[in-house]
């Protein structure tokens, strides 16, 4: 509780002072009343200790003083005299004193009257009235002010005008600060918020302490774990049990301080995006005027910003645009949903057009601001320019591909036809667009049709067959990818019509390929027959050449010798001659031209017989019918070479000839069960393997050669399969 003593020049109130102060309440002293006035104009509590000089009626003027301290301070007025009459105390309490202190004061008296005075006060701060019936309608009303104090979602907290102690908080207090009750009570204002804010928060609550009221938004609150939440604050005054307080109101706004703040920076980072897109952007207010665009924008028509800005959006466009563009503007303000999305000719500051894509977003009113159009422009001239650009040069293929005299189509990577110039066979191109056109392929070309769009789409590259349709004409196909965008979208088909002389150019393309197996058969083969030549036949007649020199040189000093070396060279010629007949016989034994591959190898295995080398054992899978005669040579070439290998090195008792045929090719394995060899030990000097490997090569297969020491040997060759020609056209034999 506030005392004021006021003491004239004889008083020396030490005494009761240090009393007062000990008791807890704030004491002023003063000798000037004129000079002390309530805090707020309306005091609270305060109790003014008027000092009296002698007997009541020994001071003229202490009925004046009592006066004038009524006047000037208010609250209760008590006077000190140091008389015990009770008829002077009488005077005092007549003359407006509301109670007399005797001096000495004894101290328990002393507070009992104070705190008389402290309920008193109270009681006229509430109103609380007197008689029965009113104390107990005060009472539900209290109890009424009282749960609303205790279920207010905001929190409350009363502090001491003076020392800033609080002294009385709510529940939602206590859980917005994690304080319970009487831990929060031993707290100061300064203690409830961080240390870099005390300035602040010193400042507003002296603001608070002069006004009669006041607000603080999102202030900082220090809850009891360290964190930090922000609140506003409505402030105002109020007496707490006789003395001068502060009362506040607490309302937690962290979330939408947050919110708040999160919103800023979206708000900044669409700044950013607006001012440095590289498209234009543009807001317009729903009378059409602009209300801000970007830099992208502006330069765009040849502005900077600050140009357009209040600017009627349609003096912007192409005179033939605007009243479309008007149109769909206005259809979407009263639709006022979704994105409009369309493209309208602009005017360029320099004159000219620029072609924009527009997306247009309605943001409408929102906290009493009026609505506006977000929109975003693309400047797409360029494009618009290549599309007039490609139209004028698609309408120009297709009045070349409408009147070529090839067939032009475009299918999917399923075959299905979505354009097609001409017609096919008895069909035209209504029959054909929306069919597939594997459909319309002969069923034994379907297979080469759905190989070849699939190297088409995986390699990227056109791809080239011949085809038969199920009408019996032939075409030679081209399927070349088309690409959108790095991807390829449609296949174009481009055939030409090839009926009429496919069964001439099939005859001679069978023979051109023939031959040209032939002669570089034939040329593999005169290199092999060179080596043998070089190692029998050449060397006998290099043989016969000598002696029949030294004929002409011995003829004249010694014709006995001459005769000698004459007898020698034709005996040399005689066995060059049929060195020469067994090469004949070896390229091209008589029982292959007459009979075929296997009667030959069967025929070769009779002039050896088994009791020359290991036991043979041949199989042979071929299909009936002869294959060509390319390939029937190398074959019978590789088992002879082979055989002889068998025979002379392998030191085997058992080998296995293979000879077997499938759609694409024939394969040859022969197997021993003798010694083996190292084959990457084998001498360049030795053909025999070589000239294996190189057969298969000139012919278009493979040659593999598996040996392992003590383990025998295994050789396999895969060739591909070539039949036969006619006999109408197939050669005649050597």
């Amino acid at each position: 509780m506030e005392i004021l003593l006021v003491q004239s020049d004889r008083q020396a109130p030490d005494a009761l002072q240090a009393e007062l102060v000990r008791q807890g309440h704030d004491v002023i002293v003063t000798d000037d009343m004129a000079a002390v006035k309530p805090a707020d104009g309306a005091p609270c509590g305060r109790i003014v200790v008027l000092g009296v000089d002698g007997p009541a009626g020994s001071d003229p003027t202490w009925r004046e003083r009592l006066r004038e301290a009524r006047r000037l301070l208010g609250g209760e007025v008590w006077a000190v005299t140091a008389s015990t009459d009770a008829a002077d105390h009488a005077a005092l309490l007549e003359a407006g004193a509301d109670d007399v202190l005797v001096e000495p004061i004894e101290p328990r008296l002393l507070a009992a009257r104070l705190g008389a005075a402290g309920r008193r006060a109270v009681r006229e701060a509430s109103g609380m009235p007197g008689d029965e019936d009113a104390q107990r309608r005060w009472q539900q009303a209290h109890d009424e002010l009282v749960a609303v104090y205790v279920g207010v979602a905001d929190g409350i907290l009363v502090a001491d005008a003076r020392t800033r102690r609080f002294v009385r908080t709510n529940p939602a207090m206590c859980r917005l600060t994690g304080y319970p009750e009487d831990e929060l009570l031993r707290l100061t204002v300064g203690d409830l918020h961080p240390a870099e804010s005390a300035s602040w928060i010193d400042e507003q609550f002296r603001g608070i302490v002069s006004d009669r009221a006041a607000r603080a938004e999102t202030m900082p609150v220090l809850r009891k774990d360290g964190s930090v939440v922000h609140c506003d604050v409505w402030a105002n005054h109020m007496c707490f049990r006789g003395r001068p307080s502060i009362v506040g109101f607490f309302r937690d706004v962290t979330a939408r301080r947050q919110a708040e703040q999160a919103l800023a920076k979206s708000e900044a980072r669409f700044r950013a995006v607006f001012e440095g897109a590289a498209s234009g952007g543009v807001l317009v207010d729903l009378d059409g005027r602009i209300v801000e665009c970007n830099t992208a924008f502006a330069g765009m028509l040849g502005y900077v910003p600050a140009e357009l800005s209040g600017r009627r959006a349609v003096d912007l466009t192409h005179p033939d645009d605007r009243d479309e563009g008007t149109r769909r503007f206005q259809e979407y303000i009263e639709r006022g949903q979704g994105v409009l999305r369309f493209e309208k000719r602009l005017l360029h500051r320099e004159g000219g057009a620029v072609w924009a894509r527009f997306n247009v977003s309605l943001l409408p009113e929102l906290d009493n601001k009026p609505g506006v159009l977000i929109i975003t422009v693309e400047d797409v001239t360029d494009r618009k320019l290549a599309e007039q650009a490609l139209r004028e040069s698609e309408a120009m293929l297709r009045t070349l591909i409408e009147n070529i005299p090839d067939l032009v189509a475009m299918v999917d990577a399923d075959w299905n036809i979505h354009y097609i110039n001409q017609g096919a066979g008895p069909l035209g191109p209504k029959d054909l667009v929306g069919a597939n056109g594997l459909t319309y392929a002969s069923a034994m070309h379907r297979e080469q049709c759905v190989e070849a769009m699939r190297q088409a789409l995986e390699t990227g590259k056109a791809r080239v067959f011949d085809a038969q349709d199920r009408f019996g004409g032939w075409w030679s196909a081209r399927l070349v990818p088309v690409f959108e965008e790095g991807a390829i979208r449609n296949i174009m088909l481009i055939c030409v019509d090839v009926s009429q002389r496919r069964a001439a150019e099939e005859s001679v393309r069978k023979e051109q390929e023939l031959l040209r197996r032939l002669l570089d058969l034939f040329e593999r083969d005169r290199e092999l027959v060179a080596f043998e030549i070089h190692d029998g036949f050449s060397q006998q007649l290099t043989g016969a050449l000598l002696n029949f020199e030294a004929v002409d040189q011995l003829r004249r000093t010694d014709p006995d010798q001459a005769d000698a070396a004459f007898r020698n060279g034709l005996g040399l010629l005689r066995e060059s001659i049929e060195e020469a007949r067994r090469l004949v016989r070896g390229l091209r034994p008589p029982v292959l031209d007459q009979f075929g591959i296997v009667p030959a190898i069967e025929h070769l295995l009779e002039d050896h017989p088994d009791v020359l080398g290991p036991k043979i054992e041949f199989l042979s899978g071929l299909k009936p019918g002869r294959l060509a005669r390319p390939l029937e040579t190398s074959l019978f070439r590789m088992v002879q070479e082979l055989l002889s290998n068998i025979r002379r090195h392998s030191q085997a008792d058992h080998a296995r000839i293979e000879l077997v045929q499938d759609k694409q090719s024939v394969r040859l394995t022969v197997m021993d069960s003798g010694v083996g060899f190292d084959p990457d030990a084998v001498g360049a000097d030795h053909f025999g393997l070589r000239g294996i490997r190189e057969r298969a090569r000139l012919l278009g297969g493979r040659a593999e050669i598996e040996s392992t020491l003590a383990q025998g040997t295994r050789i396999h060759v895969v060739l591909p399969l070539v039949v036969a020609a006619p006999e109408s056209t197939r050669p005649s034999s050597p």
